[in-house]
């Protein structure tokens, strides 16, 4: 799989969290509802990256500790 820091960046960076959250839920949505009208199953690392995805932008969400 390819690194997806630098896409998880562009997400934690210009999207508004809880609309990046939305819009990776729709992508997910989609790309299922397409899988099975095909009948054919989404490739893991699609999957996989769109978690990874979904989960950068929730840490991105909550507080800066400090020290």
């Amino acid at each position: 799989m390819l690194n997806p820091q630098p896409i998880i960046d562009v997400f934690t960076r210009n999207f508004d969290p809880e609309v990046a959250e939305q819009y990776i839920d729709e992508i997910v949505m989609h790309y299922t509802l397409v899988s099975l009208e095909a009948e054919k199953p989404i490739k893991s690392d699609l999957f996989e990256f769109l978690w990874l995805l979904r989960d950068a932008v929730k840490e991105s969400q909550k507080p800066e500790q400090k020290e």
